[in-house]
């Protein structure tokens, strides 16, 4: 069997995003502050707010250009979404490239992440899936407006590898 440079690079990333994410959690069991996020109306604007209430080291504001072509980072034998960037974006990524906590597309779509303990991804069916942080760039890469983005969820599947990421 020969293998391929750029599977095995793909894998050890992923391995390494959820490794990474796994000591995240692990320090992060306890109490934890919790995260606001806001908007206003008023005067034909809107404002958005939000607060990361977790320290953080590093992260990028990353601005991402329309026409890319995208492949979800899963566990190996799980289908993956696949998808070409529709609009463009603006993210913040503390987690690394396409994998952002938030970002606004040039349609003014805002996806954000928040903690949820109680947060539960769907089982395994036949939709392919997409990890938690990827699935915030898929949406602002592909949707407009919030109906959209709930329509979405038919199909394709937000899965975690079977780790405890209680984001929402």
């Amino acid at each position: 069997m020969v293998s391929n440079p750029f599977v095995m690079k793909k894998n050890r990333i992923f391995s390494n995003t959820i490794s990474g994410a796994l000591v995240l959690l692990l320090i992060g069991f306890g109490s934890a502050p919790a995260c606001t996020t806001f908007v206003l109306r008023g005067n034909n604007h809107v404002y958005f707010g939000r607060n990361f209430d977790w320290d953080s080291e590093d992260a990028l504001v990353i601005v991402n250009p329309r026409g890319i072509q995208k492949n979800a980072l899963v566990l190996p034998g799980t289908a993956a979404v696949k998808w070409t960037s529709k609009y463009g974006s603006l993210t913040f990524n503390s987690a690394g490239w396409d994998m952002p906590t938030g970002g606004m597309n040039e349609k003014g779509l805002v996806v954000e992440d928040m903690w949820l303990t109680e947060t539960q991804c769907p089982k395994p069916d036949a939709r392919p899936g997409i990890n938690p942080l990827q699935w915030m760039q898929y949406q602002l890469d592909n949707f407009s407006t919030v109906d959209e983005v709930l329509a979405s969820d038919k199909n394709i599947r937000v899965d975690s590898g079977g780790l405890p990421i209680p984001i929402h």
